[in-house]
């Protein structure tokens, strides 16, 4: 029988992101349904006007999610009885934009939206656009890892390692997603001052660590 060790392998990498992906939620409250698909759609036409502005492409602004609900509101009466009111229905969507990390673009994009008349919320997250790279060397850093492990516990055991008998690896979707941080255009913006149609940014997002598991079977003799 063919011996073998079993020798499960960890890489880790740090990389730098290099894009920004702005986030953007619009809501509101119209009495008629048709009114807030109409408002829905202004918003966006101005939100697309302000990213023009700032020198980008305006269908670079994507929607992930859209809907309209009717929305109510809790209410005592005057016997202190809890009840419901019909409000209208309201409107929530969902879009983002991606660019290149650059803090100079960061700011005109940013300053064109407090601008803008719609209302809206906005947070930023980092992200690596092509992570294939990062893949084949965490892979790699893990092989590594695995053999040189395997070297340490066949040396300890008297034993010489083999070539490698197999290979378990389960291919996974990496996160290469920054944490989220949210702007408020009356409070966060307020802070960064304007220079000529842009915001002073002086924003260095985190480093992205990454870490992934190979296990590799070596024959021994």
């Amino acid at each position: 029988m063919e011996r073998t060790i079993r020798v499960t392998g960890k890489g880790t990498i740090t990389i730098k992101p290099d894009t920004i992906q702005l986030n953007i939620s619009s809501e509101g409250i119209c009495k008629q349904y048709a009114d807030a698909l109409e408002q829905a759609a202004q918003n966006t036409r101005l939100l697309r006007e302000s990213i023009s502005q700032a020198g980008l492409d305006p269908n670079g602004l994507k929607t992930t999610d859209f809907s309209v609900d009717m929305a109510y509101e809790r209410y005592q009466d005057r016997n202190s009885n809890w009840k419901k009111r019909f409000l209208g229905y309201k409107f929530s969507e969902e879009l983002y934009l991606c660019f290149g990390n650059d803090n100079e673009l960061l700011g005109k994009v940013l300053y064109y939206l407090s601008k803008c008349r719609a209302d809206a919320e906005f947070s930023i997250s980092y992200f690596v656009k092509d992570t294939e790279p990062d893949r084949v060397e965490l892979l790699a850093a893990a092989v590594a890892d695995s053999k040189k492990k395997a070297l340490i516990l066949t040396e300890a055991a008297g034993v010489k390692l083999g070539e490698v008998e197999n290979i378990d690896y389960s291919w996974q979707r990496l996160d290469v997603y920054t944490n989220k941080m949210r702007i408020s255009k009356d409070e966060s913006l307020a802070r960064f001052q304007g220079i000529g149609g842009s915001l002073d940014i002086d924003m260095e997002a985190d480093d992205i660590h990454l870490e992934d598991t190979v296990t590799v079977i070596w024959r021994i003799s």
